[in-house]
């Protein structure tokens, strides 16, 4: 989602500094992050802001830290970018699950409180009244979706016995649905409605689908190195986000973050299609109601 929150100017000198500082000072925590250079939506700017403020809510009990993205660029940022510490990347944000025997540990924290799980379809303009007729998993079987192979999205929907047809790139899915090969491909709400301004897809004559909202937990993390010094910074993090949810800082950052989005999804009122995970073990707090956002008619 491409949501940022503005933290005060003094607030981000005390703390964004270069985080190459820890190698003059070896008392300083440094958190590096991955920043692409070709990516101007700066789509992950709201875990760094969260992740600033939890450091700080930690600071009495673990010292100073620095806090800024690397300095070495890749095209595209994966787990294997934090295991192998390219560019010194001692952090990243990822979903769960990251299958790597336990060589990179999550905080087990959802900071966007579940709301990358929060699904919606964009179809072709003039197709609404299809949707309209479906009441339940079921009927959604006989819908086509367009998905990427690799997206967690084409896992989850395939065991629940959707039809998902996939595509080499995210503007082919469009094509395809242009070609009647799919009729609806999922998106994520807040991506959804950014999707209907950018136009990622051409000229294509789409719509945000308006009935029906998928549903399937997805906890997105902060993951860190599985050494020592990942561990403490894992605990640290940890430490601050709970701090945060005691404080109800937490609840106000992401309630201010996501306000468009969850305005809309309390307003639409859609019917919620309640979708499994299987891609997550049992370790994951799926049962602590605070952790997780649900639309107020939904409970």
């Amino acid at each position: 989602m491409a949501l940022r929150l503005m933290i005060g100017f003094a607030f981000l000198a005390q703390i964004l500094v270069a985080p190459d500082a820890r190698a003059n000072d070896p008392g300083i925590a440094a958190f590096v992050y991955y920043q692409d250079p070709h990516d101007n939506s700066q789509r992950n700017q709201y875990a760094w802001d969260l992740l600033a403020q939890a450091l700080e809510h930690t600071r009495a009990a673990y010292g100073p830290f620095t806090l800024g993205p690397s300095s070495v660029a890749e095209e595209r940022p994966n787990a294997n970018s934090l295991l192998n510490g390219i560019g010194g990347i001692t952090v990243s944000v990822f979903a769960a699950p990251m299958n790597l025997h336990d060589k990179i540990i999550p905080v087990r924290f959802p900071i966007d409180r579940g709301m990358l799980g929060f699904r919606v379809l964009e179809i072709r303009e003039g197709d609404q009244t299809r949707f309209d007729a479906i009441a339940n998993r079921d009927d959604l079987k006989s819908i086509p979706i367009g998905s990427m192979g690799f997206w967690a999205d084409t896992a989850i929907m395939r065991r629940a016995g959707l039809t998902v047809v996939t595509g080499d790139s995210f503007e082919g899915l469009f094509k395809m649905m242009g070609a009647g090969r799919c009729d609806a491909v999922t998106r994520g709400y807040g991506e959804a409605i950014r999707e209907m301004t950018e136009r990622p897809w051409g000229d294509a004559p789409i719509a945000i689908e308006r009935h029906l909202l998928l549903h399937y937990p997805m906890p997105v993390y902060f993951w860190f190195r599985n050494t020592a010094e990942g561990r403490l910074s894992a605990a640290r993090v940890e430490a601050g986000l709970w701090a945060m949810q005691a404080d109800g800082s937490f609840e106000a950052f992401f309630r201010k973050a996501f306000a468009g989005t969850i305005a809309r999804i309390e307003h639409d009122r859609r019917l919620i299609v309640e979708l499994n995970n299987p891609l997550l073990g049992d370790q994951e707090p799926l049962k602590d109601e605070r952790l997780w956002y649900r639309p107020v008619y939904a409970n």
